[in-house]
């Protein structure tokens, strides 16, 4: 009997061992299903859409729709950044006020996931108003900040921050009449920027001690495009030294190829108003004919394809 109960008894061990095996192995399992995030993919395009614009439109409208079934535990995911950027690169692609459009809606579909939304209006700071941004695009920008100070997360300092970098944005925009300035130029008489009479005019402020001015003026001076237009007279280009210091732009100010017009805002107007956002130099605006903004905070790679378009 005994001999029995021997036998049963390591059975019995037998089995237990082998559940407790098989609960590990679930648990495993269990484990391996609860760190396996879902990441965030693009939205399938119905294959009914064939054509090429169209197509574009609905991913663009519809961009951002799977991101809300992401686990926040990948808000600084990589991937998310990479997906903004392209985000930003589809909108550009729109005239302004439909690109806000499709970021206003996207942002309204995302009203129930504060955390996605709010990580959206944080990567629109750092690529679209930071001033160092090659993507820097302050109207796609506005609508991200006009979410933020609906959404009722701001504290009282941070609404108005964010009320001060919406205003900047507005300031000078595409389309928009360029604010008028007086300033000095070299020879000593008084201008203003809408007394500059010319088709097109290349508005830089700068300041010549920065080496960052210094090597973006010196390939704008060389370049082939740019001379071409002037020698049409096509355009002229206005420096104007905003920094105060008369001492400074007397030194410089005959140093501007032929033809460039040397000012100096003697009263720090512009920028203690500031009538435009100086964030960062150089900054370059060009202006059409009746001084309407064409390009505002403008790099050179963008402003040279579309000047060369201008040549007859």
């Amino acid at each position: 009997m005994k001999e029995i109960y021997r036998y049963i008894s390591c059975a019995i061990c037998i089995v237990i061992l082998l559940l407790t095996s098989i609960s590990c192995r679930e648990n495993k399992r269990t484990d391996r299903r609860s760190i396996t995030h879902k990441t965030f993919s693009l939205p399938d395009i119905p294959p009914i859409i064939g054509e090429a614009n169209e197509r574009k439109n609905y991913l663009t409208a519809h961009y951002w729709d799977n991101l809300a079934q992401c686990d926040t535990i990948l808000l600084q995911d990589e991937s998310i950044e990479q997906a903004f950027a392209h985000y930003i690169t589809l909108l550009e692609e729109y005239p302004t006020e439909i690109a806000q459009l499709h970021i206003t809606n996207s942002l309204q579909k995302m009203k129930a996931s504060s955390a996605w939304q709010k990580r959206l209006i944080d990567l629109a700071e750092h690529y679209l108003f930071d001033a160092g941004s090659p993507l820097m695009n302050e109207s796609l920008y506005i609508p991200f900040a006009e979410c933020a100070l609906a959404s009722g997360r701001l504290d009282a300092y941070q609404q108005d921050q964010m009320r001060y970098r919406l205003e900047i944005a507005h300031r000078n925009q595409p389309g928009s009449q360029a604010t008028d300035f007086q300033f000095l130029r070299a020879d000593g008489h008084k201008s203003s920027l809408h007394q500059i009479q010319a088709p097109q005019l290349l508005l830089v402020f700068y300041d010549p001690e920065c080496q960052n001015c210094q090597a973006i003026l010196e390939d704008l001076a060389s370049n082939s495009i740019l001379q071409r237009l002037q020698n049409q007279n096509r355009i002229k280009v206005l420096m104007i030294y905003t920094e105060g210091d008369e001492a400074i732009w007397q030194a410089h100010k005959n140093q501007h190829p032929k033809g460039w017009i040397s000012g100096f805002d003697q009263n720090e107007k512009i920028k203690q108003k500031p009538l435009y956002d100086l964030r960062a130099m150089p900054s370059i605006y060009l202006l059409d004919a009746d001084k309407k903004v064409i390009f505002k905070d403008v790099l050179p790679e963008k402003l040279i394809p579309y000047l060369e378009k201008t040549i007859p």
